[in-house]
C-alpha cells in the first residue's frame, strides 16, 4: 500500500497522483482467522493539454476567432455559450456584447480525461465624434472643427462627408465651401488607433446670400 494510505472499506475511494499498486487483505474465520491478498493497480493517465487562446482586446460589435486549431482525438465544450458560433468546436468565433470569460472543457475520447482553459475578451474604447461649425452662409468658406474625445487611447482617422455633390475630407479640421443655401447632412466618422470607430451626422443649414 503507498504510504499512508488504509481503509477498511470494502471499495475504498483513491485519488493517487502517480501510478499505484494498492494490497486488499481479505480475513474471515470464526475461531480460526483465514486471510488472502489481492492487488490492483490504479494508473494515472496524462490529462490532455486545454487551450482557450490568447486573451483578446477588440471593438464593441466585433468579432475574433478563439480557441486553437482542433487536435483528433478530442471534443470541445465552450461556456458560455452567448456570442459563439459554435460551442462544441476548438475555434469558435466569438461576437461578445459585453466583455466576457470564454472557458473551453476538452475530453480525450480514448480515456474520458478531461481539462479546461480560459481566455478574456476585453472591449477597446470607442472615441464620440462631435464637431463645430462655423461660417455657413453661402458662397463663405465654412470651417469645422473637430471636438471628438476618447476615453483612452487616440483619434488617428477622421472621415468627413459634407453631402454636397460628393465633398469629402480626411482632414481633421477640413474647410469647405458649399455650393447652395439649404441644409446639408454633415456626417464625420473618427476611429481610434485600435480600430474602434464611431459616427455622428449632423444637419448644418447653409444661410442664403442677403439680399
Amino acid at each position: 500500500n503507498p504510504a499512508g494510505f488504509t481503509s477498511t472499506a470494502a471499495n475504498p475511494v483513491v485519488s493517487p497522483t502517480v501510478n499505484t499498486t494498492y494490497t486488499v487483505t481479505v480475513t474471515i474465520g470464526s475461531g480460526t482467522t483465514c486471510a488472502d491478498t489481492d492487488n490492483a493497480l490504479v494508473s494515472v493517465l496524462i490529462p490532455p493539454t486545454a487551450d482557450a487562446g490568447a486573451d483578446q482586446d477588440i471593438c464593441p460589435g466585433t468579432s475574433v476567432q478563439i480557441g486553437v486549431a482542433p487536435t483528433a482525438g478530442f471534443t470541445y465544450s465552450w461556456t458560455p455559450t452567448a456570442g459563439l458560433s459554435n460551442t462544441n468546436i476548438a475555434n469558435p468565433i466569438a461576437t461578445p456584447v459585453s466583455p466576457t470569460t470564454y472557458t473551453v472543457q476538452i475530453t480525450e475520447t480514448a480515456t474520458g480525461c478531461v481539462n479546461t482553459d480560459a481566455m478574456n475578451i476585453t472591449f477597446n474604447a470607442v472615441p464620440t465624434p462631435t464637431f463645430t461649425v462655423s461660417n455657413t452662409c453661402i458662397n463663405q468658406i465654412t470651417a469645422f472643427t473637430d471636438a471628438s474625445t476618447i476615453a483612452t487611447g487616440s483619434i488617428t482617422a477622421w472621415a468627413w462627408d459634407f453631402d454636397d455633390a460628393g465633398a469629402t475630407s480626411t482632414l481633421q479640421n477640413p474647410t469647405h465651401q458649399f455650393s447652395a443655401a439649404g441644409t446639408y447632412q454633415v456626417k464625420l466618422v473618427v476611429t481610434s488607433n485600435l480600430g474602434c470607430k464611431d459616427s455622428i451626422t449632423t444637419p448644418i443649414t447653409i444661410d442664403p446670400k442677403p439680399t
